[in-house]
């Protein structure tokens, strides 16, 4: 499927999906060097503090991960209900309802994937002296 044909909630999926990536790698990123000057460290030692700043990374990045999964999840939900209720006839290019078997404009049939001959060019060639 041509990514400039998307709908417009698959677009919205995907700058989700994106940010939230950002997010997380700047998370990750961010926590290197915060336990270098002892006013950093707040009065523990080098191994502490750096312990606790990777636990609470941690904890930030578990709260980033599920906000992403429950916003994902409802916008997927929204995705899902607002699919379109229609297909292009490949014969006309006119938009057919789901369900219909033919196209109304141009008479293309889905359920055999082309337009069915004229009852008078089925009726010759079904008869023993045909063409």
């Amino acid at each position: 499927m041509n990514p400039l044909r998307w709908r417009k909630m698959t677009w919205v999926l995907n700058i989700w999906n994106v940010l939230f990536l950002i997010w997380i790698v700047a998370a990750g990123a961010s926590s290197e060097g915060s336990c270098d000057t002892p006013e950093e460290r707040a009065g523990l030692s080098k191994e502490a503090c750096e312990a606790a700043s990777d636990v609470g990374t941690g904890i930030g990045i578990t709260l980033i991960l599920f906000l992403w999964f429950l916003g994902f999840i409802v916008l997927a939900l929204v995705w899902l209900m607002t699919r379109p209720k229609h297909r292009t006839c490949p014969h006309c290019g006119n938009d057919v309802k789901k369900g219909r078997t033919t196209c109304k404009n141009c008479g293309y049939d889905f359920t055999i994937g082309g337009k069915p001959e004229p009852a008078e060019a089925a009726a010759a060639s079904e008869a023993p002296g045909g063409p």
